[in-house]
């Protein structure tokens, strides 16, 4: 085997790539971490970044198979606005979003990750059906949601974001201040159980989130890249950064 093949077989192992998920409540400012990330990554790196809503999106929206063109700015704005799906419905739609994961890993995420160092950030990610099931129409425990939620792929990273339940209900007021109170909890208890899993205050200046942020996915990134071989880093514009913004 050549060297070259030998190079495409390490990476297919062991992808020089990483994947982040970004989880919190809405208000926390996970939008305003991962616009600092991209800046910050930008300037300092040449490694791509693709952003990612909440899975890889192989599938189609559940939306779309039931005829509708595109999800209503009212389940947006209003994340517990509609009522969950009953027992079965819940279980299907569950299970769909789940294969959305296991297939798109393969499909879409672990290319992007194999072929070259990127960076695939994911705004939200399966964790977050067991966090917040409502949201997801999923009217099934969060225990049974959970059991569903570990057979997603792990990111390599797992950033949780939280702060004054407070301060981030007043921030957005989507949620009422009992349940954003109750998903920080939530996302506190899973970070304190899941190895990959990084806490990090937004009580504090978006700069000082961010370099907590940036210090977690550096550490992680300087035993991915490809060090033995300085030409095989990717040569690319300080600007490639890729943003991909899809809707489930």
């Amino acid at each position: 085997m050549g060297e070259c093949e030998q190079t495409k077989a390490r990476r297919c192992l062991r992808p020089s790539g990483i994947v982040v998920a970004i989880l919190g409540v809405d208000g926390v400012g996970k939008s305003t971490l991962i616009s600092a990330i991209l800046l910050a990554l930008n300037d300092a790196t040449q490694i791509p970044v693709v952003v990612q809503h909440l899975r890889p999106t192989v599938l189609p929206p559940l939306s779309r198979l039931k005829g509708k063109k595109e999800v209503p700015v009212s389940s947006v704005l209003e994340p517990h606005g509609s009522t969950p799906s009953g027992k079965l419905g819940s279980l299907l739609r569950l299970t769909y979003l789940t294969l959305d994961y296991l297939i798109g890993y393969w499909l879409w995420t672990r290319p992007k990750i194999a072929q070259q160092p990127t960076v695939v950030i994911f705004d939200r990610y399966a964790y977050d059906m067991a966090l917040d099931p409502r949201r997801f129409r999923i009217g099934l425990s969060s225990r049974v949601v959970g059991w569903f939620a570990a057979l997603a792929p792990k990111p390599d990273l797992i950033i949780c974001l939280h702060g004054s339940p407070e301060v981030i209900a007043a921030r957005k007021q989507e949620l009422s201040l009992e349940e954003t109170r109750r998903q920080v909890d939530a996302l506190r208890k899973f970070a304190s159980q899941e190895p990959r899993a990084v806490l990090i205050s937004t009580d504090t200046t978006i700069d000082e989130t961010r370099d907590k942020a940036l210090q977690a996915v550096f550490n992680l990134l300087q035993g991915r890249l490809p060090i033995e071989h300085p030409s095989e880093a990717p040569l690319l514009p300080r600007n490639h950064i890729s943003v991909e913004t899809n809707k489930r």
